[in-house]
Order: C-alpha cells, then structure tokens, then sequence
C-alpha cells in the first residue's frame, strides 16, 4: 500500500508540504510556480510516474528563459 499524503506531511512534521500523487497535477503545480533564478528539488520514491524529466527539464529552461 503506498504511503499516504498526510503520512508524508506526518513523517517530515510538515503540514505545508505539497504532497502529490497523481503526476499531471504534480507538473502543472510546478509550471504553475516555475520561476527565473530557482532551483527546484524534485524528489521521488520511484520514476515521477512516467515523466520524462530530460524533455520536461528543458520545457522548465525554456519557460524561465535559461535556453
């Protein structure tokens, strides 16, 4: 059974951590935030569902004007 949301929020003691499950909501959340001059820390227990980070990476680049 995968861990839960609130179990992550729980574990780090956290309430403000953006947990999610569901990857297209996790990649318009980050769209959505993505600003120039950030760094993003992107960790996961598996493959982030499928996204092709290479390709999404350089989507990010080009949004915050890096490429």
């Amino acid at each position: 059974k995968p861990i839960s949301p609130e179990q992550v929020k729980h574990y780090f003691n956290r309430n403000d951590l953006q947990v999610f499950t569901d990857s297209v909501q996790f990649q318009n959340a980050v769209e959505a935030h993505v600003k120039s001059k950030q760094v993003l820390l992107l960790m996961s227990s598996g493959t982030f569902d499928g996204i092709q980070i290479d390709a999404w990476g350089k989507l990010l680049g080009e949004k915050v004007g890096l490429t």
